[in-house]
């Protein structure tokens, strides 16, 4: 079952207040916040209780399976009460787990619970992989052209250049005579 469903589902960590019976107490209840509603183990929550005109109580025996030390209310009488304390990580997820408090409201004592369901842990993230090393700096060729002969380097004789430009002149010569000689065919027929 995911995250999303354990809250949507309100399994996640939610709130009761279970009031004792009387006209007056119906009229003020103490409202109870966890927060955050959706905890892994090991997370810390924080309680919340408004109304109470005496600091609140809670079930240290029932703390104890839950929370790491039995949360201490800090706050101001009649307004806000605060406690805020790690869980246990050994909190199986999906299980339900209650606290019972106690609050006076005016001359009322009014018993309530609180109800969390830990979620999952959530499953670690990729770790990012090594980024691909620079590229290296590029070599900027220095001295004269390569050509593949050698010809042009250390003063070479220039033989091979001499014999290449002897064969395109004589070819040249050769198509130049099979040119005229087709023209002279033509000019007497």
């Amino acid at each position: 079952m995911t995250l999303t469903r354990l809250a949507a589902a309100g399994a996640a960590a939610t709130c009761l207040v279970l009031g004792t019976a009387g006209v007056a107490q119906a009229q003020q209840q103490p409202k109870i916040d966890v927060s955050p509603r959706v905890f892994t183990p090991g997370q810390a929550i924080t309680i919340t209780i408004t109304e109470c005109t005496k600091k609140p109580t809670i079930n240290a025996a029932q703390a104890s399976r839950v929370f790491t030390a039995v949360p201490a209310f800090t706050g101001t009488p009649g307004e806000t009460w605060t406690a805020r304390q790690a869980t246990r990580s050994n909190l199986v997820p999906g299980k339900t787990y209650t606290v019972s408090l106690t609050c006076t409201v005016g001359e009322q004592t009014v018993n309530g619970s609180i109800t969390v369901n830990p979620g999952k842990k959530p499953s670690p993230k990729p770790t990012p992989t090594t980024p691909a090393p620079a590229p290296s700096t590029p070599t900027i060729p220095s001295g004269p052209i390569n050509t593949g002969d050698g010809s042009t380097q250390g003063g070479g004789s220039g033989v091979t250049l001499l014999a290449g430009g002897a064969a395109v002149a004589l070819a040249g010569a050769g198509v130049g005579a099979l040119a005229l000689r087709r023209r002279a065919g033509r000019e007497s027929s």
